[in-house]
């Protein structure tokens, strides 16, 4: 299968396994030119993220985003709240604070809308927008704004001065056009901000730390992700973290059994452990027992590196005035 990003081909390394579904058998292949790490199969069952948002609470990794959507309401400052837990927020907290305080941002890949949230008490006017029906009506509910939430069919204008997809693009079976498609939502001089698991930042014999595809189809290091800005039309600019105190680091140690039946049920796996407190929920999950093709990979610590942060600015508008043509539409809200 050729590489999805630059069209060369690829190296299996690895067997075949199970993924995030049971039943969902996949292999890990490298391009050699840009040094992605891929699934050999890019197809994602139509039930899986409702299914993902509908057990959020007991899934490693996704329950964390639960509680941060609980937590920001209590918070006086919920973007400082986050930028301080995730270097992601972090990324976007600051891409926010070199806008105009009449800037339009869509949160792409919004999940629970905490962070939409939390724009929007910084005063921004943000769209969330998510695939998942079942986690835009959660958030609507939530946050008692219908118009803060989209599904992407609902975003039918566009506008943006920043679009901020945090952690989607290793999601998407086609990241070039995600992107390009991603510019149409931006006005002239708008940029977008995206942050993804950073292959560079793992050890060299760790064949896949991250979820398990069809979750996470890829796995970036710089090359490859400015590859993606280059065949989507854009200049590309990687984030530099390291002039700011650092956010608590989180693992990006992915889990080795599915989490999901084929139905999208929470798996046995998953059963042994959703009766636990959060914290220790979340240590079981990340050591899900049972025969795994990556069980002896060496674990890795964390550190900020492990998020790649990244600034895309399209050619086609990177000359142009900040402010749009008369006729050009803004993102609602």
């Amino acid at each position: 299968m050729n590489c999805p990003t630059c069209e060369e081909p690829g190296t299996p390394v690895s067997g075949r396994f199970d993924g995030y579904l049971e039943g969902y058998r996949v292999a890990i292949v490298e391009c050699g030119r840009c040094g992605l790490r891929y699934a050999d199969r890019l197809d994602v069952p139509d039930h899986l993220y409702e299914s993902i948002y509908r057990h959020a609470a007991v899934l490693p990794g996704y329950d964390r985003y639960a509680r941060y959507a609980r937590e920001v309401t209590r918070s006086a400052d919920p973007l400082g709240t986050l930028a301080d837990a995730e270097l992601p927020y972090r990324f976007a907290a600051d891409a926010v604070r070199l806008l105009p305080r009449d800037a339009v941002v869509v949160d792409l890949g919004c999940g629970e809308g905490y962070l939409t949230y939390a724009l929007r008490q910084a005063g921004y006017a943000c769209v969330g927008v998510d695939l998942s029906q079942t986690v835009v009506a959660r958030a609507r509910r939530r946050f008692g704004r219908d118009d803060w939430f989209a599904t992407p069919d609902e975003l039918t204008r566009h506008g943006a001065d920043l679009v901020i997809a945090l952690e989607l693009i290793e999601h998407v079976p086609d990241p070039v056009g995600f992107l390009h498609g991603t510019t149409k939502l931006l006005r002239d001089g708008g940029s977008i901000v995206v942050t993804t698991p950073n292959r560079d930042a793992s050890p060299t014999d760790a064949i896949w730390d991250t979820d398990l595809p069809p979750v996470h189809l890829h796995w970036f290091g710089a090359r490859a992700i400015t590859e993606v800005g280059r065949r989507a039309g854009c200049d590309v600019t990687l984030l530099d973290p390291s002039h700011r105190p650092s956010p608590a680091p989180v693992s990006r140690t992915g889990t080795w059994e599915p989490l999901l039946t084929a139905d999208g049920s929470p798996s046995r796996a998953v059963r042994r452990v959703r009766g636990l407190r959060w914290r220790l929920r979340n240590r079981a999950g990340r050591a899900l027992a049972g025969p795994s093709p990556f069980r002896a990979l060496p674990a890795r610590t964390a550190a900020p590196a492990s998020t790649l942060g990244v600034a895309f600015r399209p050619q086609r508008l990177a000359a142009g005035a900040r402010h749009a043509a008369p006729d050009a539409e803004r993102v609602p809200g």
